[in-house]
């Protein structure tokens, strides 16, 4: 009898609880707008030195960030926009190229260096990296001018896999660029 009564009781005091998601719908349009305006689809930025023509392509796909190698027409190697040498110049010894090894090794010592301190280190001082993945330090973008013969590109494949760089993306001219 008794468990009746509370039955009837809870019964009458059941009302639909109003829910208002105003708050909830700002926030959301705030995020929305804040993702679409900094909605990067490549984050990939080469600077491109002069006497460079690179080949034209229908591909779509965008690179990733990551080293940069340049071989120009007067046969000028850069790597990240720095001058290395030029290719005539450069000692070749075993299918790889001496200064393109040193600066490549070079720059992924001290990406190693860094990443090792940002994890040993506190989150805060983790901005070292914070752009840099662990799997795009494996690629690097290759751009060449279209002149140069197919030697060469191998010649920097091989350098830049020695290097630590087993990936790689070639750099090319869109049609409508």
């Amino acid at each position: 009898m008794r468990s009746g009564r509370f039955k009837k009781i809870k019964r009458n005091n059941m009302q639909a609880a109003d829910l208002d998601i105003t708050s909830l719908l700002d926030i959301i349009t705030i995020l929305l707008a804040f993702l679409l305006r900094n909605y990067n689809p490549s984050d990939l930025e080469v600077n491109l030195v002069k006497n460079i023509d690179p080949p034209t392509s229908v591909s779509e796909r965008i690179g990733s960030s990551s080293v940069v190698v340049m071989v120009t027409s007067d046969k000028l190697v850069y790597v990240d926009g720095k001058e290395i040498g030029k290719l005539d110049n450069m000692q070749v010894e075993q299918g790889l190229m001496s200064p393109l090894l040193a600066s490549l090794t070079e720059i992924k010592e001290k990406y190693d260096n860094a990443r090792n301190i940002a994890s040993v280190s506190p989150p805060s001082q983790a901005s070292i990296t914070e752009n840099a993945q662990p799997k795009e330090m494996r690629k690097v973008n290759i751009l060449l001018d279209k002149s140069l013969p197919y030697n060469v590109l191998r010649l920097v494949m091989h350098t830049a896999a020695t290097a630590g760089y087993p990936e790689f993306k070639l750099i090319v001219k869109g049609i409508n660029q």
